[in-house]
């Protein structure tokens, strides 16, 4: 460029800057007729998204109604609960004290007599009639015996029967 003349450079300045501006207007052109097809790709794109949220939603309310469902279940099940806790404590015998104390300890005494009296058929019978007893448990609220043997059975029968007949039923 040392033989160019000052004049032809001054020339060559604008010539390149009027080519240098026609390649941009070219790339512009080109980013121009690109620009459907990006809007295209944008559409798509916002359509899959709107998909995905519609679908969002729709897991949302199906997991509100699972959610619904699953703490109705958790209140039956807690009113189940404290129903049966319920049940269970009227169910307990309360303890007694008092005249009523000494009711049932007479009827239970005169129980076992009757049992211990009852008719055996062999001496192995007598024996466990004659060592059959019972007795009132204030802690849980039970008359509670000492049978243990099937041959102890008539004398047990003998003994519920006549605490029922006295008015004292027993479970």
């Amino acid at each position: 460029m040392k033989n160019l003349s000052l004049s032809r450079l001054a020339c060559v300045g604008p010539l390149a800057v009027l080519l240098a501006g026609l390649l941009s207007g070219c790339d512009r052109l080109k980013q121009i007729d690109e620009l459907p097809a990006r809007a295209e790709a944008s559409r798509v794109a916002i359509a899959a998204l709107q998909l995905e949220v519609a679908t969002a939603k729709k897991e949302i309310t199906e997991l509100r109604d699972d959610l619904g469902a699953t703490k109705a279940r958790l209140l039956l099940a807690e009113l189940s609960a404290q129903q049966a806790t319920a049940t269970k404590k009227a169910a307990e015998p309360q303890p007694i004290s008092g005249e009523s104390l000494a009711t049932l300890t007479a009827a239970i005494a005169g129980c076992v007599q009757v049992a211990r009296e009852i008719p055996a058929q062999d001496e192995m019978e007598a024996r466990f009639y004659k060592r059959f007893d019972a007795y009132y448990n204030p802690g849980n609220g039970l008359v509670q015996n000492n049978a243990r043997y099937n041959g102890e059975m008539p004398a047990l029968y003998a003994f519920n029967k006549c605490m029922v007949a006295k008015g004292f039923p027993l479970k």
